[in-house]
């Protein structure tokens, strides 16, 4: 999940994705970011709800594109098809996190310096709380330890 880190949630997902491939996992990666960064990136237009072929880094990866409204997501059966299953999921109090919780059972949260609130912390730390979804790591992107940031 990220709060206000969508680029470096991005890339996080896309190279993790990428390198579990090269050692040979069938990867899916879902994205429920908001404005559906990663489908972006890949070059997926438009959110079908279906898993589709692309290439991350020369790797083959499934990616599903969340339609704009996550609660119509189904979540496919891909624990035949896949090993690992990422998904990349923007924080949004209007949608909650059972979208999240159909798909993870853990997360690791990612958070732009400087940009979120403690009260906005606190409230994703309940919403995967109240759907049983562990958050296991936080990363913090963005911040300068020197104070020498613009």
């Amino acid at each position: 999940m990220e709060i206000n880190a969508t680029g470096p949630a991005v890339l996080a997902i896309a190279a993790l994705a990428s390198s579990l491939a090269s050692d040979g996992k069938r990867v899916v990666v879902a994205d429920v970011g908001q404005g559906r960064p990663l489908g972006t990136l890949l070059g997926a237009d438009g959110g079908t709800g279906m898993v589709r072929p692309v290439s991350i880094q020369g790797q083959p990866v499934g990616l599903l594109v969340a339609p704009d409204d996550p609660a119509q997501m189904a979540v496919p059966e891909v624990g035949d098809v896949a090993d690992a299953t990422l998904l990349l999921a923007s924080a949004d109090q209007a949608f909650g996190a059972d979208h999240i919780a159909a798909w993870a059972r853990d997360a690791v949260v990612m958070v732009g310096a400087g940009r979120a609130s403690t009260t906005a912390l606190d409230a994703v730390r309940r919403q995967l709380r109240e759907v049983n979804v562990a958050i296991r790591s936080g990363v913090l992107v963005g911040h300068d330890p020197d104070g020498q940031g613009s």
